[in-house]
């Protein structure tokens, strides 16, 4: 509503609070809900830069949302570099429920959307006991990092989607 309202508005807060490369994702009501997550059904435009890009890449995120009761919504985070693995972590199996945690990472190519977009032929898939905790360091904190989610949202079956820098 406030981009339709306020375009020049809203892309002063976003120049203000992000100066650099951004991601301009989706976050629409009917993602990441209990009976389905969605994820990868609407637009995200990565490496934004500018205010031209910036607008366009706002403009298709809002079009690839459905058209409904204004409960649908975009946010912009600053794009990260130097990634040095991504991907995306379940917390349990998600055929059979089975208590494992699933990561499906990409060590490889840099980006944040190796795993996400399908389009890297060096995804790997890590399945670890909730029990134990992976051995691979980056992994382990993954996992980590699913466990505490669990208990902020009061739910042991999620997906997430991560990244880990090379600052980390």
């Amino acid at each position: 509503t406030d981009w339709e309202r306020d375009r020049g508005s809203v892309m002063q807060q976003i120049a203000d609070a992000f100066p650099g490369s951004v991601i301009v994702r989706s976050s629409a009501a009917s993602e990441d809900q209990a009976g389905a997550s969605n994820a990868g059904r609407f637009a995200s435009v990565l490496s934004v830069v500018g205010p031209a890009a910036l607008s366009s890449a706002i403009d298709t995120v809002v079009g690839s949302l459905p058209q409904g009761d204004g409960q649908d919504q975009f946010f912009v985070q600053p794009m990260l570099d130097n990634v040095r693995m991504s991907g995306v972590a379940f917390s349990r199996e998600a055929s059979s429920g089975a208590p494992y945690f699933v990561i499906s990472y990409d060590d490889q190519t840099g980006t944040t959307d190796a795993v996400t977009s399908g389009r890297s032929a060096a995804v790997r898939t890590a399945y670890c006991h909730r029990s134990t905790m992976p051995a691979h360091r980056d992994l382990s904190r993954v996992a980590a990092l699913l466990r505490e989610l669990e208990t902020l949202f009061d739910c042991d079956s999620l997906d997430i989607e991560f990244a880990v820098t090379t600052d980390d």
